[in-house]
């Protein structure tokens, strides 16, 4: 019951969600998009579709979860600077990893666009 002059307020605990992040809603809402528009086909002939993000972090725990719910596969085109416990989880979820060895040791520019062309070939 509300108070008369008060409001019913909700909320949502984002550390609920299956990895902890707000970024899984967004990773599912995206794929269930590309789902709808046709550009990720569920699994036929015994051959699941493929995501592939560059870059690991939050994100692309939410991604390798949401895929591993629905049957994708999942790449993650990452670098060994990326936090070793986030690269184990993805394989965890029975994703697999295209690790570019960072030239400085760094998330750079040029590390990034190496991850963001290698994802796109």
């Amino acid at each position: 019951m509300r108070p008369a002059r008060g409001a019913r307020v909700y909320i949502k605990l984002e550390p609920c969600n299956p990895t902890a992040s707000y970024r899984d809603c967004m990773a599912l809402t995206m794929i269930e998009a590309a789902e709808a528009r046709g550009h990720l086909r569920p699994s036929t002939r015994g051959e699941a579709a493929t995501v592939v993000k560059a870059i690991s972090g939050n994100t692309s725990m939410s991604f390798a979860m949401v895929c591993a719910a629905k049957g994708c596969n999942f790449v993650a085109v990452t670098s060994d600077v990326f936090a070793q416990e986030k690269l184990q989880s993805m394989t965890a979820f029975g994703d697999r990893l295209d690790i570019i060895e960072s030239e400085s040791g760094k998330i750079d520019k040029a590390l990034k666009g190496l991850l963001i062309q290698r994802a796109r070939s």
